[in-house]
């Protein structure tokens, strides 16, 4: 069976890009100082995804891109863009960069989930505190 790697994670990161605004093309972004290190390190997944969204909305379909960030040098991040079927927006100073769960955090648990080849025959009950297994437990009213 292979491993999965998943992206590192932390909770509550959030941060604005600063001057110089990348565009719609650009591969850097340059973050308010002090604050590239509040970020996971790249584990060896390769990296993890953000969005990236105008400070003051909320973040939708046409506001909004998903990108992978790749490597990390202070405050310096950069990233793949336009990520899990969104498109590059024109990011400016002031967006918001935001560790967020996306569709491919789902994707990746599911993945690893049905890498797992066991009997489900194999497995014994797991006795849940009033002394019932679990499937008892479940099917009780």
């Amino acid at each position: 069976m292979s491993s999965f790697v998943f992206d590192s994670h932390k909770n509550f990161i959030q941060t604005l890009v600063a001057s110089p605004a990348p565009g719609t093309s650009g591969t850097t972004l340059h973050l308010l100082t002090g604050t590239g290190s509040i970020f996971p390190a790249i584990s060896d997944s390769g990296g993890f995804n953000c969005v990236v969204y105008p400070a003051g909305e909320l973040p939708n379909r046409d506001n909004t891109e998903i990108v992978r960030v790749t490597n990390i040098n202070n405050d310096v991040l950069t990233v793949v863009r336009a990520r899990e079927n969104t498109s590059a927006i024109d990011i400016q100073a002031g967006y918001v960069l935001y560790l967020a769960i996306t569709a491919q955090s789902f994707s990746d648990i599911e993945t690893a989930i049905n890498q797992i080849h066991f009997d489900p025959n194999a497995l014994d009950p797991i006795e849940v505190g009033n002394g019932n297994t679990r499937s008892e437990e479940h099917t009780s009213e």
